[in-house]
């Protein structure tokens, strides 16, 4: 065989080993980062929230803040862990822009990327700690500030560490790299799941989605797949039946001005909305579950109970903490093992043995 064509077959055999197991997969990397993020945060978005509401849980917020508003309370235990291997732990709120409005934080700490605005109030109700990697022209109230940039505002029951550097005020890099791509190539991923049941007429009011688990990669799946219209005229759903699910995917295809209500909760933390065509403005009333909408500038006039992944986020209700309790294992590809990369090196390392002797 010529050394050339031995060559090539040994190239050809270390891509097959390296290259991804499927186009557009989530990566190993994204898919544990996926699953913190939807398990710790029950806010995340890449663009602006306008508030009127509280947050139960954690938020992350990839542009600015505005409106006065409340988080991490009523059960919420404070700060997140890291969501990357190796990576910083995320305070109660994490503010990528600038926060333009008071907040109130009933636990932990938050860390903002930007500035806090002159007439700001950052109510440290449990004597958490403000970060600013910008600067602060507000006022910090009962904790301490560590600001990268200047200090013309003032702090109350606490101290201001002016100064600091930057990887100890906001250590974050991009939103899109650790919460935007990871959640995005999850959506477009899911999307991409042959379908358990799919409901193609409206079965009318107070539906039950009863689960039908089938098992892959050791997790308990169902997969639904209905149209973003056909969802939008449904009446009043029942909720979940998980029969044992371990994670139940409603893939919504299209897209929809509004949802309707939902009125049983029982079994949404182990649900994901998977709305990926949604890039317009879309209307929630009362609804439960992890809504994975990357693209979607949401509005709420009712209680969520659940994850929020969304574009941004006009919030005229109460945002509920319900941690996703599904496990995403099941999408994990496996590497092809390395005997694929000898198998292809060993014509190779023969020929060269050969013209050595």
């Amino acid at each position: 065989m010529p050394l050339r064509r031995l060559i090539v077959l040994v190239f050809l055999a270390l891509a097959l080993h390296w290259a991804p197991a499927r186009a557009g997969a989530l990566t190993a990397t994204e898919l544990a980062e996926a699953q913190a993020e939807l398990s710790g945060f029950n806010m995340i978005l890449s663009g602006n929230l306008t508030s009127s509401a509280e947050t139960e849980g954690a938020a992350v917020i990839g542009g600015s803040l505005t409106g006065a508003t409340h988080f991490c309370f009523n059960g919420c235990t404070g700060d997140v862990g890291p969501v990357s291997p190796g990576g910083p732990s995320y305070g109660a709120l994490t503010v990528y822009g600038n926060v333009n409005s008071s907040v109130t934080m009933a636990n932990g700490d938050i860390d903002v990327g930007g500035n806090v605005a002159s007439g700001v109030t950052i109510e440290m109700s449990h004597n958490g700690n403000a970060y600013v990697g910008g600067g602060n022209a507000g006022q910090i109230s009962d904790g301490n500030l560590y600001v990268t940039g200047a200090n013309t505002g003032s702090v109350q029951n606490g101290t201001a560490y002016t100064g600091e550097p930057l990887p100890t005020t906001f250590p974050y890099g991009s939103y899109a790299g650790t919460f935007g791509n990871p959640l995005a190539d999850l959506s477009t991923t899911l999307a991409t799941l042959n379908p358990t049941l799919s409901i193609t007429s409206n079965p009318g009011s107070n539906y039950v989605f009863n689960a039908m688990p089938t098992l892959q990669n050791g997790v308990l799946v169902t997969v639904y797949q209905i149209s973003a219209s056909l969802l939008s005229n449904m009446q009043n759903i029942s909720g979940f039946n998980l029969n044992g699910a371990d994670v139940v995917i409603v893939n919504v295809l299209g897209s929809t001005t509004s949802l309707p209500n939902l009125n049983n909760f029982t079994g949404a933390g182990a649900v994901i909305w998977n709305l990926v065509d949604e890039t317009g403005g879309l209307s929630i009333s009362s609804w439960a579950g992890t809504v994975l909408a990357p693209d979607a500038a949401v509005t709420n006039n009712s209680i969520l109970t659940g994850t929020l992944v969304a574009n941004s986020l006009t919030q005229d209700a109460e945002l509920h903490s319900q941690p996703f309790t599904g496990d995403l294992a099941f999408l994990a590809v496996p590497e092809p093992p390395d005997w694929a990369v000898m198998a292809g090196m060993l014509p190779l390392l023969i020929l060269l043995r050969r013209r050595r002797a």
